[in-house]
């Protein structure tokens, strides 16, 4: 027989070990219920779901073309002999871009148009990846969530025509005589359009909002950016280190830095501009910094901005970088907090 202290402290010690053992499964139970939630709130927010725009699409592997030899149809030509008047065509694809370029094209000078395609990633691959490569025509192409969206390397007499670009890295085009025209970027973890080293390239009629950095960043020469609106990035425009640009009738509004900025950026021109409601701190309709002189800014708009126009004596490298002789006249200052500063040694002829 148990004597009843004996028995007594067993029944206790098994009532505690209940307890211990319901308490580690509620936890558990917790544990994994908050880990679905986060796994599902992880799916809403951050897996985004594809979706083809254009019906008529098929799916088709990554596309690799690296000679004029690889304009075949197991490669995605539909149909074109690469002539000017019959070039090949690559259309109607719909790409998953997850482990490869969505389409790559390079080392041809052949005529070819990609158009109404839909390439999809995981930011690891480009959607279109052209390198070394002339009178190529990219029309009415959507990427999204690749690395680049597009990227024109090294590369002549290329269009970009009515695309939309989502996330990633937006566009990237270097090289000479290529153009822009008609196309969205939008959610750029970094710029939505970026011209990095090359002369000549024309960005029209595009839209650039809600990237990461500039809406257009601009690190090259010669370039002209007409008929442009952009909004809601951390700066409109940016030139930097950048020469003999021209900037005409733009919009750029509500970008949490800038409207416009140019550093280390001379001899530039921009007019006909509307840049408006630039209201953080400190924030610029146009700033001009860093020795970005002899620049020309005539008959633009700036108003309901924190900063009018700002031109700060800055140092580079411990080093007085004073903005310079720069024109800046037959411009309109309206309800800007303060309508402009110039701590260097320019030539202002405008309206308040």
């Amino acid at each position: 027989m148990i004597p009843n202290t004996l028995k007594n402290k067993t029944e206790k010690k098994g009532g505690k070990r209940s307890i211990f053992v319901l308490v580690i499964l509620l936890i558990i139970c917790s544990s994994l219920l908050t880990y679905a939630i986060v796994i599902s709130e992880i799916s809403r927010h951050e897996m985004p779901s594809y979706h083809s725009p254009y019906p008529e699409t098929k799916p088709h592997a990554p596309i690799s073309i690296n000679s004029n030899l690889d304009f075949t149809y197991i490669n995605g030509v539909t149909s074109g002999l690469g002539t000017k008047d019959e070039p090949y065509i690559i259309e109607n694809w719909e790409i998953n871009a997850k482990s490869k370029n969505g389409i790559s094209i390079q080392n041809t000078s052949l005529c070819f148009v990609i158009r109404n395609c839909y390439i999809y990633g995981k930011y690891w691959m480009d959607g279109i990846y052209l390198n070394n490569v002339t009178n190529g025509t990219i029309n009415n192409v959507t990427c999204e969530y690749t690395r680049n969206g597009i990227w024109v390397n090294s590369s002549a007499y290329n269009q970009i025509i009515n695309c939309t670009v989502r996330g990633g890295y937006g566009i990237d085009v270097s090289g000479s005589n290529n153009k822009i025209t008609s196309t969205i970027v939008h959610e750029s973890v970094s710029s939505g359009i970026f011209l990095g080293s090359g002369i000549n390239t024309t960005i029209e009629n595009c839209i650039t909002y809600d990237n990461s950095g500039a809406g257009i960043l601009i690190c090259s020469s010669n370039n002209l950016i007409i008929n442009c609106t952009s909004y809601r990035n951390d700066a409109g425009i940016s030139l930097e280190y950048a020469s003999n640009n021209t900037i005409i009738n733009c919009t750029l509004y509500a970008n949490s830095w800038n409207g416009i900025t140019f550093s280390h950026s001379s001899y530039n021109t921009m007019e006909y501009c509307l840049i408006y409601n630039h209201h953080q701190v400190y924030a610029r309709g146009i700033d001009l910094s860093f020795s970005s002189n002899n620049n020309c800014i005539r008959n633009c708009t700036i108003c309901n901005n924190w900063i009018g126009f700002s031109v700060p004596k800055g140092y580079y490298n411990n080093v007085l970088c004073p903005a310079d002789d720069n024109l800046i006249y037959s411009n309109n200052f309206i309800d800007n907090i303060i309508q402009a500063e110039d701590s260097c040694s320019n030539h202002w002829n405008n309206e308040t």
